[in-house]
């Protein structure tokens, strides 16, 4: 399964990294930029103390958890879904960077790096994964308005996401 941009953008916004989810399937965001939505095969959810955690719907053998989008993070929502990422502000910049699993330490000839997950450079526009995308694109670094296509929305939206077509929502939970 290929994950989401809300998966790889949207929810380190809000400082969460569903890969530690038990289960974890995808992320998508409502159409409003105001929940995002966690698909996993568990009820069980180690972010359930998230500050912004909301609750979680059962949907047919599947589990949705809802998180709150804080108002003043939409309009990076809305950036990040116009496949603008570098235009993010700093501070969502700051929580992708600072997002627990999204970064890990490295020693290397006992220097210790910090090495992060590509979303991070994308939003930085950072030429180390800028060169060489332009170099593979065969196009020089400057014409690359940002370093990944753009999201398509219906595969982003809950309400439109295709795992969403067939199922219907069982019971409600919190």
């Amino acid at each position: 399964m290929k994950y989401t941009k809300t998966t790889k953008y949207i929810a380190p916004l809000i400082k969460l990294y569903p890969n530690i989810i038990q289960g974890f399937l995808n992320c998508y965001i409502s159409k409003d930029n105001s929940t995002l939505y966690v698909i996993s095969t568990s009820r069980d959810n180690i972010n359930s103390k998230h500050p912004e955690y909301i609750g979680a719907y059962k949907i047919s053998n599947l589990y949705s958890h809802s998180y709150n989008i804080p108002y003043e993070l939409r309009a990076d929502v809305k950036l990040i879904l116009e496949g603008k990422y570098s235009e993010i502000s700093e501070a969502a910049k700051d929580n992708i960077k600072n997002t627990p699993g999204l970064s890990r330490k490295m020693n290397i000839d006992g220097k210790e790096y910090i090495i992060y997950e590509d979303s991070y450079f994308v939003v930085t526009k950072d030429p180390m994964l800028g060169e060489p995308l332009a170099e593979r694109l065969g196009v020089p670094l400057e014409m690359l308005s940002e370093y990944d296509s753009k999201p398509i929305k219906e595969q982003e939206y809950y309400e439109t996401a295709e795992m969403d077509h067939s199922l219907g929502i069982d019971d409600i939970f919190a």
